[in-house]
């Protein structure tokens, strides 16, 4: 007897309830940070998007911040080096200058904001590219990978709170001998 096994693709919400403008909204944000207009282009593909915003050039400005959307049909694995089967954000680059006046950590702040205001995506990946720019990412929670490479660490930021794990509670209680 011969067993057939019938592949069924998940149904993909993320991508379709999301509206475009929020995307529009933050380069609007994101020129309020930079001091200069960030203009955005959007790759739209049915299971992902591609989203890259970029200020213009001079000697001493730069920005540009790339990242996909993906809310797959099956399980992908992904550069970053994680296997997705959840609505999920893959950042590629961020490039910020210049440096140490605070501009990138904005930025992630305010992106951080909409992505969790929006509640579609279930956590951030990303692949850092150096131990400094590890270091950078943790201070905004990201965590490393389990079996991740020195060299190019993954590291993901959870968006959701894992529901259904056991957490533990610590109660400390005082008496007072009456």
């Amino acid at each position: 007897m011969e067993h057939w096994y019938i592949w069924q693709p998940k149904v993909t919400n993320a991508l379709k309830t999301i509206n475009d403008q929020l995307y529009h909204k933050l380069a609007a944000d994101f020129s309020l940070i930079m001091g200069a207009e960030v203009s955005v282009s959007i790759l739209k593909h049915e299971d992902s998007w591609k989203i890259c915003y970029q200020a213009p050039h001079s000697e001493s400005d730069l920005f540009t911040f790339i990242f996909s959307l993906y809310d797959p049909v099956k399980k992908e694995y992904l550069y970053s080096g994680f296997e997705i089967e959840e609505p999920t954000i893959d950042i590629h680059k961020l490039f910020v200058l210049p440096q140490g006046q605070g501009l990138a950590t904005q930025i992630i702040y305010k992106f951080l904001e909409k992505m969790t205001e929006i509640q579609s995506f279930s956590r951030i990946v990303l692949r850092a590219e150096s131990k400094d720019e590890a270091k950078f990412w943790q201070r905004f929670g990201f965590q490393f990978k389990a079996r991740t490479s020195p060299y190019l660490p993954a590291m993901s930021l959870n968006l959701k709170p894992d529901i259904g794990k056991s957490k533990s509670l610590h109660v400390n209680i005082r008496y007072k001998s009456i």
